[in-house]
């Protein structure tokens, strides 16, 4: 093998290409973004449809099948599903997993949707698809409430909002809790039969004095302009005004004359309260290629400042402050390789020779950086998954670097020159180094092809423990052996005489226990193969009757979903009452097991959000 030849020969160019991947690993591990789980495509498209008033029935004969009859042409889908809600359609629509290309498929989803012209005219909004992803994460709520009017709150929200999609990262923002306003006019009966008038004259006039009409463009010698005519309402008292009959005696007939006109807000679908007062909230969703962390922050620093305009009865709540779990599970996991590199560190000097285990533990944050500088290349992000991955291989990190440096040394301590025995020592065990890195690359690299939803989550697992045993690999060929050769020789250099390894003194009591145990177990080798029969036997005994099959631990809740459904036709203002005791009961825990609570009534959602298919909307939910 010519590699440990090439390296030790030019240690220069080794040196340098060590302070190359320290630096740009660095440079890469603080630019990975921070998030908390992978970003995975779950497949699934939601058709959702809002049919404003409409009962069950209606949605699902007038809405729902429509759109399904269209989607059943389009090719590459799994299964469909739907629901169907008073005042709301929701189709989930699973593409098939052999599918290549699923951007055709989604496209030909929507032009499917596209296609449907008989949904009813009530129906102001058209049908819109979405894509389930984590690509657009969820990352904080925010919630206005206190003592002030609907209005008022709506008219802060608005002002929020826009501050809220200035910031850098932010996708989009979901609104809970709002209501458009509306003006109603309220015609009065009487008051038509006195002035003989009907209800489609009313109409007719208010129609055509609220519209705006283009006019085409108005082009000068150094401008061009658009030029239009703007009639649309912006206050009540125009609305009132509105003339609907006058006759050549300057006489006239306005709306205030027939109707009563007043401002509203829309019928409410759904409420949104936190700690059991009435709120308007926004959830803020991050895009594909924002730092969780650093979007919370600033969004916080918007909030920072918004709290300084608003009056002090209007309160800004933040809940569900996903940051927060990011920064506290990615920090378990830091300290916990922290922790584990350094007890790396303390055996390594405790049973080997300090210029081996000095050497040794170097390459860990060699490989290490490497590794990240990969991960970077390939678009892995720092998260809870592949930093698994990453304290999965931390103690195999060394493990190659602990073959090769002691073998090198071993044929130090017999005489050899110390690049010689690095070559040699080096080329000995490449073959068996290499094989053990292998097999482990074989054990984990079936996790890459599942093709499940599980599957894609842990998928960075494997590619992280590949990455990283690569890395380790490379660093105990070609890196590690020049640094060995040249280490030594300098450590030989310092010493007029070459002295032997002395072993310590623990190690020989050590070694001997073990010598006389390994003995022992061989004379009796048919007692000790009948123990491990048996306790492998009794492993898979336990394996199958004691332990419990759980994807996720029950320890360590951080929050906790409480979901009601009430008859169907139950209005909203009685679900409101039926979810209050429930609130009372969350308000009675101790303050230092609950932070906030929020609650949403007129929908069900689940963990993905409000585009999941399996989400519900209605008054008795």
């Amino acid at each position: 093998m010519k590699i440990a030849e090439f390296s030790i020969k030019n240690s220069l160019l080794v040196n340098l290409v060590s302070v190359f991947i320290i630096l740009v690993g660095l440079y890469a591990m603080m630019n990975l973004r921070r998030e908390a789980f992978p970003q995975v495509e779950y497949d699934i498209l939601t058709v959702t449809t809002v049919y404003p008033g409409a009962p069950t029935e209606d949605v699902e004969k007038f809405v729902t099948i429509p759109i399904e009859k269209e989607l059943k042409a389009v090719s590459g889908l799994e299964k469909i599903t739907s629901t169907s809600d008073e005042g709301l359609s929701s189709i989930g629509i699973y593409i098939d997993p052999e599918t290549h290309d699923k951007k055709k498929v989604i496209d030909d989803v929507q032009r499917a949707v596209d296609r449907v012209s008989t949904l009813p005219s009530e129906i102001d909004d058209d049908p819109e698809v979405f894509e389930l992803a984590t690509r657009e994460f969820p990352v904080i709520e925010i919630s206005l409430s206190g003592d002030v009017g609907e209005a008022q709150r709506r008219i802060y929200a608005e002002a929020l909002e826009d501050k809220l999609t200035d910031v850098d990262g932010v996708a989009q923002i979901r609104k809970y809790g709002w209501r458009d306003p509306e003006v109603w006019v309220e015609v009065n009966p009487e008051k038509l039969k006195e002035y003989h008038v009907s209800i489609e004259e009313v109409m007719a006039a208010l129609r055509t004095q609220n519209v705006t009409i283009p006019g085409g463009q108005l082009t000068t010698d150094t401008d061009e302009f658009n030029v239009r005519t703007t009639g649309e309402f912006r206050t009540k008292e125009e609305i009132e005004n509105v003339i609907i009959r006058a006759n050549d005696s300057g006489n006239w007939l306005k709306v205030k004359d027939v109707a009563g006109v007043r401002e509203t807000f829309e019928k409410e679908v759904t409420v949104a309260k936190v700690n059991s007062e009435r709120a308007t909230a926004m959830v803020v969703l991050k895009n594909e290629q924002a730092d969780a962390i650093n979007v919370v922050n600033d969004v916080k620093k918007v909030l920072e400042d918004f709290r300084k305009t608003i009056p002090e009865e209007l309160k800004v709540t933040t809940t569900n402050d996903f940051s927060y779990y990011v920064k506290r599970r990615l920090g378990v996991l830091q300290n916990n390789g922290v922790i584990g590199f350094v007890l790396v560190l303390v055996i390594l000097f405790l049973f080997l020779d300090p210029i081996p285990a000095f050497m040794t533990a170097v390459g860990i944050p060699v490989a290490m950086f490497l590794s990240f500088l990969v991960m970077s290349i390939l678009g892995i992000n720092i998260n809870l998954v592949s930093m698994l991955g990453l304290l999965l291989v931390l103690g195999m990190l060394v493990d190659d670097g602990i073959i090769v440096a002691e073998n090198v040394y071993r044929y130090v301590e017999e005489g050899m020159e110390p690049r010689a025995a690095a070559i040699k020592g080096t080329n000995e065990v490449a073959g068996p180094v290499t094989v053990t890195i292998l097999t482990t690359f074989a054990a984990f690299a079936p996790l890459m092809f599942m093709e499940d939803i599980i599957g894609k989550f842990i998928k960075e697992i494997p590619m992280v423990v590949i990455i990283t045993l690569s890395a380790s690999l490379f660093e105990a060929f070609i890196i590690l052996p020049s640094h060995l050769a040249d280490m030594i020789a300098f450590s030989k250099r310092r010493q007029k005489e070459h002295k032997p390894h002395k072993e310590k003194r623990w190690y020989v009591v050590l070694k001997n226990l073990y010598s006389k145990s390994l003995m022992v177990a061989l004379k009796g080798r048919y007692v000790v193969m009948a123990m491990l029969i048996g306790v492998f036997l009794f492993s898979i005994w336990v394996a199958k009757t004691q332990l419990k099959m759980l994807l996720f631990a029950g320890e360590g809740i951080e929050y906790v979903w409480v979901r009601a459904e009430a008859k169907k036709g139950t209005p909203l203002e009685k679900m409101e009452e039926l979810v209050a005791p429930v609130e009372a009961i969350i308000r009675e825990l101790p303050e230092d097991e609950l932070d906030s609570y929020r609650t949403y009534i007129g929908a069900i959602q689940t963990e993905q959000g409000a585009f999941d298919p399996n989400a519900k909307r209605g008054s008795h939910l």
